[in-house]
């Protein structure tokens, strides 16, 4: 069984995925702190009560916190994570394009100062 295969990968998540802490999705759940980490580590697991208030919580069915069938997510919530990975992904690419011309604009600089470290050293000789 790997990782994603425990409701407590799920949890953490489907977590993750809201952008909450462990902090505050155990303060909106009305449980400790502690008590919320050991379910996410598999310690322990939630009460079936706490599942449907999770899977309220985080926008997930319970079915899919139960046994990870992706059919059951909703295809709002699909396109919804598409449409977040798309935006990452986008993202990805306008810095990887800054981080190109940042690199194109140190090896220049680089280059004129070893040009001018040249000209001082024959000034010198």
């Amino acid at each position: 069984m790997s990782d994603q295969d425990t409701i407590g990968s799920r949890l953490a998540e489907a977590r993750e995925e809201r952008g909450l802490t462990v902090v505050e999705a155990a303060r909106r759940m009305a449980v400790k702190t502690e008590t919320l980490r050991n379910w996410e580590s598999g310690t322990s697991a939630p009460r079936s009560n706490k599942l449907h208030l999770l899977a309220g919580i985080l926008s997930v069915p319970v079915t899919w916190l139960i046994d990870g069938d992706v059919e059951d997510i909703p295809a709002a919530d699909r396109w919804s994570r598409l449409e977040r990975l798309e935006q990452k992904f986008e993202r990805m690419n306008v810095l990887q394009a800054e981080l190109l011309e940042l690199s194109t604009e140190i090896a220049e600089e680089i280059a004129t100062i070893r040009k001018i470290d040249e000209e001082l050293e024959e000034l010198a000789a």
